[in-house]
């Protein structure tokens, strides 16, 4: 009778015991992953703070027509987005010279055609919307919107 008791003394321990670290293993991943999940949502506001541009197109009654886009941030643009009056040209565009991925650094400018970056031939009333990502990271809050020179 005595083994019998002590038998289930050392089951309700080993029970407990394992319950203790079964709980104590699933607390430690929540945590895990609720702090990953807060710092990616920080890391892309963080990120875009400092992601910073400038755009212009040339004269839109010339035949050849340019945009000019100008980091004026702190970080490497690698790609925008650019829609024309509220319609998406080509998403993910990268900037491109001769088949070669560029990157725009900080203090760079690039013109490019923009029969290249499948742009109609804009009208004074046009509206292209620039949209800068940043380690595929979409930096909507620093898009801008740019129209026509008036001349």
């Amino acid at each position: 009778m005595h083994k019998k008791g002590i038998s289930e003394v050392i089951s309700w321990v080993l029970l407990i015991g394992v319950t203790v670290v079964l709980a104590t293993t699933i607390g430690v991943w929540m945590k895990q992953q609720a702090e990953q999940a807060n710092e990616y949502i920080l890391q892309e506001d963080y990120l875009c703070n400092d992601v910073s541009f400038s755009a212009t197109l040339s004269d839109c009654n010339e035949p050849d027509i340019t945009l000019t886009i100008k980091n004026t941030g702190s970080f490497t643009i690698q790609e925008f987005i650019i829609r024309q009056n509220g319609e998406l040209t080509r998403n993910g565009l990268n900037i491109k010279e001769e088949n070669r991925l560029l990157t725009l650094k900080p203090g760079e400018s690039i013109t490019q055609p923009a029969e290249d970056l499948n742009i109609d031939q804009p009208a004074a009333d046009t509206r292209l919307e620039l949209t800068p990502l940043y380690k595929e990271t979409t930096c909507t809050e620093r898009k801008i919107i740019i129209t026509c020179p008036s001349t």
